[in-house]
Order: structure tokens, then sequence, then C-alpha cells
């Protein structure tokens, strides 16, 4: 064995010990005296994947698909780490020259649909997943990507079939009993759909983190009178908005109730009903507790189905206040007030909801036939990137409505609670804001992506979550056209209704 074969050996030894820097020393003496040693720049490759440093990863990769070029491995790795970093086409390009060179190579298949399924190319995608398969009929990981793709394409029944195959191959495989869950509520299975969304805990992908309690878990079998217990949130604004309606519940059961939630719910969230302790996220909480719950556990401990959503709103109002300060900034109404948002927020900690997310946002020039409505548009968009959009269309002189931007003074959820209190109405993709409108009991429509999310439902212009929310999906995959177009009609005779909405709400305030 030469001392290069030697070096590597004990490089390689390191990696899989978990010493992954240290074996990426060894690597890296070996290249600088040999840099045409494929095998070890592959290794490079790979460790500095398993480190996060997909750059260096892509270029190490590269250079050894360039020494040994019929190499199927080294272009397939190559793909998935181009990939990550989001050059699609560059990916795709990698596994089509691994199929290339080996088209029974069963992993290049099943990632290369993993990218076909990220840009919506569903057909094309299953057929790369049931070539895999072909080749090997216990694949897991296409078995399992395969269903995420029927279930993206709403062929919820197929999908579940698919977990269902898994499930038989690996019993506790919690990707796919997640979204098995998600896809038993999407159809409005609340009881089996609930109790499954418990194993969102041990999915890492998911992006959770389980939070150790020295207190135990309720779930709605142990009796609260008189008891303290501690409800924390656990995902987006948005989940924490819809899902703080439970808060009442639990109060009316007698228990005192402290609430976690995020710093800019904080304010907004202040005089919630049957809160008795309102904690930041990482505050400690005030008095001792007796158990914990985190809010998306809620529904499953009352037991929730269609019939019994606890649907009454508004639960949540705005800051008396704050909504006479815009009420005098805005000025006399001269036409119906539409608040307008186009894009949801990012979440970093969730890459499976990445391809999601892209979805659900609409470009801001497909909104441009809105400026038919004679209407007044608000923005309530939040965010760096869809701000600067607005401002780069603005500049450009678009050809859509004029969107009046006072969201820079919008410094947390309460302040947007009172704008929209002056609002008629909000139009808006399914993102936090929405909840909070339909959580102030505001009339929202909500657009809607065609993958739509668990909580709409299906087949179904309204939602048992909140009464004054109408929905605008999506027929097919991406056809934001469409969905405009209907929005575009509907507003053209908004201005009674919105008229009838505000003395409505006056004779409740009265």
């Amino acid at each position: 064995m030469s001392a290069i074969d030697k070096k590597r050996r004990e490089a390689i030894a390191l990696h899989r010990n978990g010493k992954v820097r240290s074996a990426i020393g060894l690597y890296t003496e070996i290249i600088q005296s040999n840099p045409r040693d494929s095998e070890t720049l592959y290794c490079l490759g790979v460790a500095n994947k398993d480190i996060g440093d997909f750059p260096s990863s892509a270029k190490f990769l590269m250079a050894a698909a360039i020494v040994e070029p019929n190499k199927p491995l080294f272009h397939n790795e190559l793909g998935v780490v181009l990939a990550m970093l989001k050059f699609t086409k560059e990916a795709l390009e990698s596994f089509d020259r691994a199929l290339d060179l080996n088209k029974s190579y069963k992993e290049a298949l099943s990632n290369r649909a993993n990218i076909l399924k990220g840009m919506a190319r569903w057909s094309e995608a299953l057929d790369a997943y049931d070539k895999a398969i072909a080749i090997d009929s216990v694949f897991l990981d296409a078995i399992y990507n395969r269903a995420v793709t029927l279930q993206e394409m709403m062929r919820l029944e197929e999908a579940l079939a698919g977990y269902r195959r898994v499930l038989s191959l690996k019993r506790d495989h919690a990707k796919s009993l997640v979204n098995a869950s998600i896809a038993k509520l999407t159809r409005g299975d609340f009881d089996a759909g609930f109790r499954d969304f418990e194993w969102r805990w041990d999915q890492k992908s998911f992006g959770l983190q389980k939070r150790s309690f020295s207190k135990p878990l309720w779930l709605g079998k142990e009796p609260l009178a008189g008891k303290t217990i501690l409800l924390y949130w656990e995902q987006g604004l948005g989940d924490t908005i819809q899902f703080a309606r439970y808060a009442s519940l639990v109060a009316g059961l007698g228990a005192r109730v402290i609430l976690e939630v995020q710093r800019s719910l904080m304010t907004l969230l202040a005089d919630l009903s049957g809160v008795a302790h309102l904690i930041e996220d990482g505050s400690e909480p005030p008095v001792p507790f007796d158990y914990v719950c985190p809010l998306m556990s809620l529904p499953l401990a009352f037991q929730t189905s269609l019939r019994n959503i606890p649907a009454g709103v508004p639960y949540i109002k705005s800051d008396s206040a704050k909504s006479d300060e815009w009420k005098k900034r805005l000025g006399q109404r001269r036409r119906p007030r539409i608040g307008l948002v186009w894009s949801g927020g990012f979440r970093p900690n969730q890459p499976e909801s990445w391809a999601a997310n892209g979805r659900r946002n609409i470009p801001l020039e497909c909104l441009a036939p809105l400026a038919d409505a004679d209407v007044e548009f608000y923005s309530l968009q939040k965010g760096q990137k869809a701000e600067e959009e607005l401002r780069e269309l603005v500049n450009k002189g678009w050809s859509g409505p004029a969107i009046i931007d006072f969201t820079s003074s919008l410094n947390d959820f309460s302040d947007t609670a009172a704008l929209v209190d002056n609002l008629d109405l909000v139009v808006s993709v399914d993102t936090s804001t929405a909840h909070l409108a339909g959580a102030m009991g505001k009339p929202v429509w909500i657009l809607n992506r065609f993958d739509t999310c668990w909580r709409w439902l299906l087949d179904r212009a309204d939602s048992p979550w909140y009464p004054t929310v109408k929905l605008y999906r999506q027929k097919s995959a991406g056809d934001w056209l469409a969905v405009v177009s209907d929005v575009t009609r509907d507003l053209a005779s908004y201005g009674g209704a919105a008229e009838t909405h505000r003395e409505m709400r006056l004779a409740a305030a009265g």
C-alpha cells in the first residue's frame, strides 16, 4: 500500500467516525501532493458537504468529475450539492450525466425526481421515482418522495397508500406519519389527523425542537380545575394566532393559563381571553405550572372535529387607541379600503417547506389586473424581499394598482391589527396576516395555492376556522391568473358589501 493510499484510508476512517474536519486536513494534504487524485477529490467534496460548506464541496466534486468523467458516483454527488446551492438546471444535468453512464443508478433517478418535484414538474418526477422503485422495490426514499409528490398533486388517497407502504417497511418513519396526518387533516379527518400529527416532534426536517419540561404533557385526559398550564407556541406566527383561540377553552376547564408566544405577538395578544399570564418566548413563567401543551396539540386535546371547531370571532381585537390613530391618518373614506399581502414569511429552519412557500407566494406583477378595481389598496406586506419588490415595480412605473404603503410604521402585529381595523377587506396569500384578519372577524379573501395547506380543507370556498374567510383556489398548479381574475371580478361589486359590513360592525359595537 502506498503512502497516499494509507493516508487516504486514515482520513476515511476519521470521516466515518465523525471527525470530519480532521479528515479534511488529511484529504487536503493528499491533494496538495497529488491534485488529480479523483478519489480524494471526491472524499473532500463529500466531507465539505457534511460540514455545510456547499461551495467548496461543489468545487472538489466538479474537479473529481473532470479528472474521471466516466464515474457516475461523482456526477450524482455533484448534483446533490448543486441542488443544495439552488443550481437546479446544473443539478439536473449532473444527474442526467450519471444516468447516461448507468441507467440503473437508482439514487440518481431518485435525486433527479426530487429536483423535478421541487419544480412542480410532478408527472416527470413520478416517472423517475417509478423507474427507481422498479430497480429496487424497497427503495424507501423513492417510495416516500413519490408519496409526497402525489400529495402535492392533491392525489391524497394515492399518497396515503404510499405512506402506508413506507410504514410497512419502517414502522417509525416519522416523515410518513406526519405527512399522512396532514393528508388526513386536509380531507377533514381530524380524529386520525391530529392524533398522528403528534409525530411532528420526531421529524427533524419539520424544523421543530422538542422541548424538555419537568411537568407532564396535557392532551385532554387529566382534569385541570385548580391547575396551572403552560401553553407554548411551536411553529409560525399564523399558527400561534390560529390556535391561541383555545386558551379560553383551557381556562374554561378551571385552569390558570400561561401563554408563551413570539415577541411580535406580545402586544397583540395582551388581552386574549382566558390568559392569566402572557410571556415572551424564552422568558421564565412567572408562576409554577402543573402541565404543558404546545398550541397545535390543543385540537387533539379538545377532540376537535369539523362539527365543533371553536370558530367564534373576533377573539383578537385591535388596540383602540392605535386604531383611532390610523383612522385619523387615513382620513376620509372615499372608496373601499383593501389590505394586500402577496408573500408569506420564510422559515429557514424548515427546508421541506421552502418549495411550498414559493408556491403560495404570488409574484406582484401577477396582481396588475387589480388596477381595474375601484378601491384603495394598502400594503400589509412585511419582509425585506417583498417590500423591495413593490418599490422596484413602482419605480419602473408598473401598470398595476396604486398601493399605499405604510408598512414602515408597522412594528409588530398590534400595529398591523390597528391598520386592518380601518380597512374593509384583506386580500392575502396564506400567511399570518390572513390569520390575523380572520381572528379579528375582518372579511378576508385568501388566494390559495393548488396544493392547499391542510387547514383550508378541500373543495370549499369558506373556512370552518374563520367565518369571514373566502377562499380563491388555484384550479391548477401555478395558475394565479385565474385566481386574480376572479378576485378582480368580485372586487368590482365589493363597494356595497363593504358598506353593509361596516354598518353591521358599528351596530355590534354600539
